[in-house]
């Protein structure tokens, strides 16, 4: 009889699994569209302003990107992506307590919104986001974008 390590059974068992009934070639596919449905009761609020698609000013030097979106006249909210794009400070408007959710590739983080409406992520995932905003009973989610 053999001793094999926890890692070994674990490896040969893997393998005997996959041989015998390999995953989905859409799995992860599937995985990703049964994420993003959990948001599907948010609001959209569409992309109303990217600091990136307007003519530089002098008193603009580029350092930080400004984005805005907007759900009807309803609500607002207001993004500032730092330099290094490795900063997210946000505010709704109206002002309200809740929570903010930065959703990415790799799953999401959760901030709180404060009475102001201020909500700070200290960092970015890489590739697109989208920020989920949570305040009483109702949702509403941005556009995705890339920082």
């Amino acid at each position: 009889m053999t001793d094999y390590t926890d890692e070994q059974l674990l490896t040969l068992l893997r393998a005997a699994l996959e041989a015998e009934n390999p995953p989905p070639t859409n799995v992860d596919a599937v995985a990703d569209l049964t994420y993003a449905w959990r948001t599907i009761d948010a609001d959209l609020a569409a992309l109303s302003y990217d600091s990136v698609l307007e003519p530089a000013t002098t008193r603009d030097d580029g350092s930080v990107r400004t984005l805005a979106f907007e759900l009807n006249d309803d609500v607002r909210i207001d993004i500032r992506i730092d330099a290094e794009r490795t900063r997210i400070v946000g505010q709704v408007e109206p002002a309200a307590e809740g929570t903010a959710e930065l959703i990415h590739r790799e799953g999401a983080e959760t901030v709180d919104i404060d009475d102001f409406g201020v909500f700070v992520f200290e960092a970015i995932a890489s590739g697109p986001v989208s920020i989920l905003i949570k305040v009483g009973d109702r949702s509403v989610r941005t556009e995705w974008f890339l920082p």
